[in-house]
């Protein structure tokens, strides 16, 4: 294990549990679309970062569509990081929450379905139940990284981990995060896509 890993599992003491079912993923070709599609599919694994990495590593543009109810956030951190560096796109057609919309945010586009759960909650650890400073600091950079601005940073991180912030198209625009809402249900770009604007929220 690197010693980042080493780092990561001593920050998020919740990560060091190995889920027994890692998230599926897969590739697709759709006719008359060239940009594949990078499907990640269930719970997200410590190691699925890795998994991810190397089917990525094939493609140098894709559109990766998330279905997950979350998991190990530092793979969805990694996941997100190596999707802005790939300039990948991001869609959620169902729904993706905790690790899962951070691994989203990371799209250079972000799209979602009218009907999509996008859902963020603060970091916590599994065996307390209780946020933790220092995982949630590393969320902050992260997100800051990949070009957010404080005020998303509060808005992605406010909830406990017991409850959820719901992201829809009006609070993106209010907080500074660009996603487009599809008019149709299929991952394919469409030309009627609507785009917030990604203003930035005032300083109160």
């Amino acid at each position: 294990m690197s010693l980042l890993r080493i780092a990561f599992c001593t920050v998020f003491g919740f990560l060091t549990v190995c889920y027994a079912n890692a998230a599926t993923i897969s590739v697709k070709f759709s006719d008359g679309i060239e940009v594949p599609t990078i499907k990640v599919d269930g719970k997200i694994d410590f190691d699925d970062d890795k998994r991810f990495r190397r089917i990525a590593a094939a493609f140098s543009t894709a559109l990766v569509v998330f279905n997950s109810d979350g998991g190990s956030a530092f793979a969805g951190l990694e996941i997100g990081r190596l999707i802005r560096s790939r300039n990948f796109s991001t869609h959620v057609v169902d729904r993706c929450v905790s690790a899962c919309a951070l691994a989203w945010l990371g799209g250079t586009k972000r799209f979602m379905a009218p009907t999509a759960q996008i859902g963020f909650h603060a970091v916590y650890n599994a065996e307390t139940g209780r946020e933790t400073a220092a995982a949630n600091a590393l969320i902050g950079a992260y997100l800051n990284q990949i070009g957010l601005a404080d005020v998303a940073v509060v808005y992605i991180t406010q909830a406990a981990p017991t409850s959820m912030t719901w992201l829809n198209p009006n609070s993106a625009q209010r907080v500074g995060i660009e996603v487009s809402v599809l008019d149709t249900q299929g991952t394919r770009h469409a030309p009627s896509a609507r785009k917030t604007s990604g203003q930035k929220e005032p300083d109160a």
